[in-house]
């Protein structure tokens, strides 16, 4: 022990007591931040400045005139896209802007056809045709760009088919609530006219008595016919009122034949939409961690928002059949019921850890396909459907407007009945005798009126038919184009890019540090080496890197948070982890140089090429080829960059103690290879590296 610590003292005593090597210790200490700082600097906040970033627009949509209104989608996006600051969008002609994009002066260019207004109304034809957007990109012109301006291109179809989707849902909801105000305002007529008729029924076996006595006493048969004549005033007099109302749903009928069409495509569009959502849910599955908490989470919050969806939509089928007044829907209610049922199943297994991934993602799987089944169905079994509920209400509107028709033209009938039997009367009772010949018929024209209404009310409920026209329009189109929603939850916020780079350029340059540090100082000692044994050689030269490491790592540490104000959640342990990561890398370093000399510097160089690309401090390993995700496990690189970025996020120990663990071992492992293995391995390749120092190429070792 008293030997290593006399190799270690020396060590400092020629740091400190030469001046050119104290210049060098100190430009050590320092590099390695440089290379830290510099970098972290330089990634801070790239998507920051994207309104640089050119990108050409042009619009050659002509317009198309739809329901007697111009409309042009075009000039729309670009109105748009002159307020939008996430990208340098430049607006100019179709040629300039493809020889622009490939000269390179502009990383992409977006083109509206000329044809994109008038392809968009034609779903209410038979034939509808899909507008297309035309884009261009430079893929040559930088790795990263084309990938920030096709988001920008795919965010323009994005707005365009919600815009679509919110404003023929608009229409059509415009409409339905414009007839649901209608009716529900007419409603007291309605139901007062009915009264008066059945009233009138109940009155006839009272007429029928009267018109007997009135045989014998003309007068009362006179008074009774004049209140009844008053009634039928009355009654002709309110339902003249509800003639406004049949012209008006009669209006409203007519108007509504084209925008009804755009029904199925609204509720065909939203299945897509989900079907869509289900999918992603499908891919978030695949590669789900189900001990990791903020991925299980992120799952969680996609199923219970799909859901929400799910439960809406299915509410409103349970409407229409109740309306359709059959099992119309069974079989779409059906699969709804059976995706709500697996994603109730999702949100338990999520919540309480008691299905497998396998088991969530065959829940997932069977609900993409309850959903792509009810998409293929939807043309030929729901959307029939559809036609033939608003068929149905279409109808009930007709047979009303029809009945009250019928019972205004009959009450005309009764009401001269009356007259012409009350001049009968008067004239005496021969006349009396006659009218009570006619009072059968007139019964019978009324009773017939009644039983109609009652019919219609039976098969028919009025309020039922407002519930389903009358509707919140902003809400429910507002529902048809978004009907899934993302909420985000960050558990644990970084600020900016750069802070979150942090642990990986900070693990890059404590590696780098090391090797820059075996490669100005030596690792053997020459001239010891018939003094001091090999291993005490070994464990005292080693200390004075220790310590270099250290004060490198201190450095590197305070330049981050108190230069660069790089965001850390826990500084204390930053700094005390990056000491210890310095400590494992010196010894990987300086172990593999003490073994194999150059070489040794040779393999430290490749460990970095590899560790850069596998261990996930950039890009997620698992996008990376099926090699680097074998080698990460065993790379100390994934262990340190995890470390850290528990630090700089927000600390789980059971992750920390795992990383510290496996790093110690790492450490471990080394010291004892170095300790036991140096001097045997040192006699093995002494005649090459005699050799390869007769080459007077390559430094003493």
């Amino acid at each position: 022990m008293k030997a290593i610590i006399r190799i270690f003292q020396d060590d400092l005593r020629s740091i400190y007591t030469n001046w050119a090597v104290l210049i060098v210790v100190f430009g050590l200490l320092f590099l390695p931040g440089l290379y830290a700082w510099i970098n972290i600097e330089a990634s801070w906040d790239p998507y920051k400045h994207t309104n640089t970033i050119p990108i050409g627009v042009v619009n050659n949509d002509r317009g198309a005139v739809f329901q007697n209104k111009e409309i042009n989608i075009g000039k729309k996006i670009t109105d748009a896209l002159k307020e939008d600051q996430s990208l340098g969008w430049h607006f100019t002609s179709e040629a300039e802007a493809k020889q622009k994009v490939r000269l390179g002066e502009y990383y992409a260019c977006i083109i509206i056809p000329e044809n994109l207004s008038e392809r968009i109304t034609t779903v209410l034809t038979d034939e509808p045709i899909k507008p297309e957007i035309i884009y261009y990109v430079n893929e040559k012109s930088n790795a990263i760009a084309p990938k920030i301006t096709f988001k920008g291109a795919s965010g323009i179809v994005e707005q365009v088919s919600k815009s679509f989707v919110k404003t023929s849902s608009t229409m059509l909801l415009t409409v339905f609530n414009e007839i649901g105000i209608e009716l529900e305002r007419e409603l007291p007529t309605i139901q007062q006219v009915k009264q008066m008729v059945y009233r009138l029924e109940d009155t006839f076996p009272e007429i029928e008595r009267i018109t007997e006595q009135a045989l014998t006493d003309v007068q009362k048969v006179e008074k009774r016919m004049d209140r009844a004549n008053a009634a039928l005033d009355n009654i002709k007099q309110v339902t003249s009122n509800g003639e406004a109302l049949h012209k008006a749903i009669e209006n409203y009928v007519s108007t509504t034949n084209e925008t009804l069409q755009a029904l199925g495509p609204n509720l065909k569009q939203n299945i897509s939409n989900l079907l869509q959502q289900e999918m992603t849910i499908a891919s978030m599955m695949g590669t789900l961690d189900i001990n990791n908490q903020e991925a299980v989470q992120t799952v969680l919050d996609r199923v219970s928002s799909n859901r929400n969806v799910l439960v809406a939509i299915q509410q409103m089928i349970q409407r229409l059949n109740v309306f359709a007044g059959t099992n119309l829907f069974q079989t779409e209610q059906g699969a709804l019921e059976r995706v709500l049922a697996n994603q109730n199943k999702q949100i338990e297994g999520l919540r309480q850890h008691h299905l497998s991934v396998s088991e969530l993602q065959q829940l997932t799987e069977a609900n993409v396909g309850e959903w792509e089944g009810l998409q293929e169905r939807f043309a030929s079994e729901t959307s029939p459907k559809l036609a033939k509920v608003v068929d149905q209400a279409r109808t009930t509107m007709k047979e009303f407007e029809a009945l009250s028709k019928q019972g205004q033209n009959k009450l005309n009938e009764a009401q001269a009945m009356l007259q012409h039997t009350k001049q009968r009367v008067v004239t005496g009772s021969k006349d009396l005798a006659f009218f009570q010949t006619q009072l059968p018929e007139l019964k019978r024209k009324i009773s017939e009126i009644a039983s109609q209404m009652r019919a219609f009310d039976k098969n028919h409920d009025l309020h039922e038919i407002i519930d389903l026209l009358r509707n919140d329009i902003k809400k429910e189109s507002d529902f048809f184009a978004e009907p899934v929603l993302l909420t985000e939850h960050k558990l644990f916020p970084i600020p900016n890019y750069g802070s979150a780079m942090s642990p990986f350029f900070t693990t890059l340059a404590l590696w780098f540090a090391g090797l820059v540090l075996v490669s100005i100082f030596g690792v053997h000692i020459q001239d010891l080496e018939g003094t001091y044994k090999s291993y005490q050689i070994y464990v005292g030269r080693y200390l004075t890197f220790f310590c270099i490491g250290i004060l490198q790592s201190i450095i590197i540490s305070v330049g981050n948070i108190v230069f660069l104000h790089t965001y850390v959640a826990e500084k204390l342990w930053f700094f005390l982890f990056s000491a210890f990561i310095a400590t494992v890398f010196g010894m990987l370093i300086y172990t593999l140089v003490a073994l194999f000399s150059n070489g040794g510097k040779a393999v430290c160089v490749i460990l970095l090429v590899l560790q850069i690309s596998s261990s996930g401090g950039t890009f997620p390993v698992q996008v990376t080829p099926p090699f680097f995700q074998f080698i990460n496990p065993y790379l100390p690189f994934t262990y340190a960059i995890s470390l850290l970025r528990e630090t700089v996020g927000g600390m789980i120990w059971s992750v920390v103690n795992m990383d510290v663990l496996i790093l110690f071992l790492f450490f471990m492992i080394t010291f004892f290879i170095g300790f036991f293995l140096k001097n045997r391995l040192l006699q093995k390749t002494a005649a090459f590296r005699r050799k390869l120092a007769q080459s007077r190429m390559t430094e003493h070792e």
